[in-house]
């Protein structure tokens, strides 16, 4: 073919293009500016701004944006290439200013944590202590593995701004004013997490009230509750808790371990000021105390709370305690909310309930808001007990009205979350869409029949609902979705988007009530 096209014989020709340059052969200045590109392309912590990081520490899950940088962690996953590279980056303080450890299969050997705890010089730090994947569920070593890697992360803890420590076991966590000690003045999230809760009773050392775990500026704690109840609650008030202690998750404590009572814990709390999130995981609190309240009045909102798998004389006690007082938001899950008749809970302006499969349950954690004019969003997910009967008893004031009938104007009536303007549903499948109509439909008529009069008027029963979402739930028949796009001003169910207000982002891309 060579000859035909008039080229010659091309097996014999010389070679001379040069060899193509790649990164392995760039000389370290030139390295050098790369890698500082890949670690603003990344975002080092070191280089985050207060309000970013104030975003994910109020978010639930510890640093979501980060955990994907985790399992290949900059600058390591560069560095162990090639020597060079290691060299050039080990120049550099701010590049190791996130370390990732890891512990039990293959960890991190204790050379190259020095390397770390070197290179970093002076910068803040932020800590990760992870376990890796692993099969495993018993590990000998673990805890000898955690000891040695805080021997020589303790001396730079004045410089710690995250610690978050993943485990297989609780037991081999350290422990905050025992383990964990010294002025962490930097320190904003420390986080302690485990698979395996098999901590029961003491942690086998005993806690001296003058070994301190200053953290002036600790904003976000999430760890189990023997941990916690061991750290802060027993030496409180002899040591005071984080001054401005913003998010708190505590996990776990059973039922083996000794009585932890739910007033300890809650007096622990209220010194907490600056406290705005709250999250109670499977603890097995004693939850009742013949005392009275520990606050004299109920305060402005300042909490939004979450239980999982807790029971509801917890949820009540913890109401009382506090002197039930207002917040943002309350969250169920799998909790137990059956109480006693006389029994209230949380008032929230804002309730989310996920995996709640008693009728009776749910039922009473609204009723339990009967004439709060406080609650006006509700959230259901995942909930078996939001059935048909329950969605018809909640669609008529079935609740005897006192005043009403001390006033002779018949028997009466109270509307159950009289207030509830917006009504999300997601994969609730015990009840139809004439059901959620039947319920709209008729807090809307009661409404128009005030005149549409709001909560401060002397003459509001109850208001229309205005936002309206449902997902994987059941069939919208066509009759209940033109009743509703007539007559909510904005609601979604499933594909479809509708209601008498609703806008799509362009007029000109689809008419009004068409499902997009």
């Amino acid at each position: 073919m060579a000859r035909v096209l008039g080229l010659g014989d091309l097996s014999s020709a010389p070679c001379n293009l040069p060899r193509p340059v790649t990164i392995l052969d760039l000389p370290p200045d030139v390295l050098l500016i790369i890698f500082r590109y890949v670690s603003k392309d990344i975002g080092l912590p070191g280089e985050w701004d207060d309000y970013q990081l104030a975003l994910n520490i109020t978010d639930p899950s510890p640093y979501p944006n980060r955990d994907r940088y985790l399992e290949h962690p900059f600058p390591e996953s560069l560095a162990s290439i090639r020597p060079l590279w290691r060299d050039v980056m080990s120049n550099i303080s701010i590049f190791w200013t996130q370390l990732v450890i890891r512990i039990g299969r293959d960890p991190t050997p204790l050379s190259r944590i020095r390397q770390y705890l070197s290179w970093s010089q002076k910068h803040p730090l932020d800590i990760y202590v992870l376990r890796r994947v692993d099969p495993l569920l018993k590990d000998q070593n673990e805890k000898a593995q955690l000891e040695s890697v805080f021997d020589l992360l303790l001396p730079h803890v004045g410089r710690w701004r995250i610690l978050r420590v993943c485990s297989l076991c609780s037991s081999s966590l350290p422990l905050p004013r025992v383990q964990l000690v010294g002025r962490a003045h930097k320190l904003e999230a420390l986080i302690l997490e485990f698979i395996v809760d098999d901590l029961v009773g003491s942690t086998g050392t005993t806690l001296h009230l003058g070994d301190e775990f200053e953290t002036p500026v600790l904003k976000k704690i999430s760890m189990g509750g023997v941990h916690f109840r061991k750290s802060y609650v027993d030496p409180f008030p002899q040591l005071a808790m984080p001054p401005q202690l913003y998010s708190l998750a505590i996990t776990g404590y059973h039922s083996q371990n000794e009585a932890f009572a739910l007033v300890d814990l809650l007096a622990c709390l209220e010194s907490c000021k600056e406290l705005a999130s709250l999250e109670l995981d499977n603890l097995n609190l004693n939850g009742f105390d013949v005392g009275p309240p520990i606050i004299e009045a109920p305060r402005m909102p300042r909490w939004g709370v979450s239980f999982t798998d807790m029971g509801g004389d917890v949820i009540a006690e913890y109401g009382r305690l506090l002197n039930h007082p207002f917040i943002d938001c309350v969250s169920y899950t799998r909790c137990g909310l059956t109480t006693p008749l006389d029994a209230k809970l949380l008032h929230a302006r804002r309730v989310i309930m996920e995996e709640i499969h008693s009728p009776a349950a749910l039922f009473e954690s609204l009723a339990a808001s009967l004439s709060s004019t406080v609650l006006g969003e509700v959230e259901f997910t995942n909930c078996g007990g939001l059935t048909t009967d329950v969605l018809r008893v909640l669609t008529d004031p079935t609740m005897p009205d006192p005043e009403a009938e001390a006033d002779d104007e018949g028997p009466g009536g109270i509307w159950i979350c009289p207030t509830l303007e917006e009504l999300m549903i997601i994969e609730c499948t015990q009840f139809r869409s004439t059901d959620v109509r039947a319920f709209v439909e008729a807090r809307r008529r009661a409404h128009e029949g005030t005149g549409f009069v709001d909560e401060d008027d002397p003459g509001f029963v109850v208001t229309s609902v205005n936002h309206l979402y449902v997902r994987g739930c059941c069939e919208l028949v066509p009759e209940d979705r033109e009743w509703l796009h007539a007559n909510v001003p904005y609601f979604q169910w499933d594909d479809f988007r509708g209601g008498y207000e609703w806008r799509p982002l362009s007029e000109n891309l689809l008419p009004l009530g068409v499902g997009v």
